[in-house]
């Protein structure tokens, strides 16, 4: 997670080179780098929390017997969306054995 004194830097720095254009005035671009940066400092804790919360109910409350509810095509579909996203080692570890229980159920 980025500092959020990092933050209101970043984004005075862009309001500060873009004010002309946007028509702000000094003070607007003040209040309004303290704003967006509080902004995207709760969207960055809301994600933080949304991570903690998913790999606690993943790992610590059966995340197995879920993935065992889906079908071969969703979990195929996870996958593959996987692949395009940044998603733990662990979890696409368990959506293979899954998947590989899942096949071997239906072969036999």
């Amino acid at each position: 997670m980025i500092a959020t004194h990092s933050i209101k830097v970043a984004v005075l720095t862009v309001l500060y080179l873009k004010r002309e254009r946007l028509g702000l005035t000094y003070e607007d671009t003040l209040i309004f780098a303290d704003e967006i940066a509080r902004y995207i400092s709760k969207l960055q804790h809301i994600e933080a929390e949304v991570i903690l919360e998913a790999s606690t109910t993943q790992w610590n409350k059966g995340g197995r017997r879920a993935l065992g509810q889906l079908s071969v095509q969703q979990l195929l579909d996870i996958m593959e969306a996987a692949q395009h996203a940044s998603v733990d080692q662990p979890f696409v570890n368990e959506l293979y054995k899954e998947l590989w229980y899942k096949l071997m159920q239906e072969q036999g």
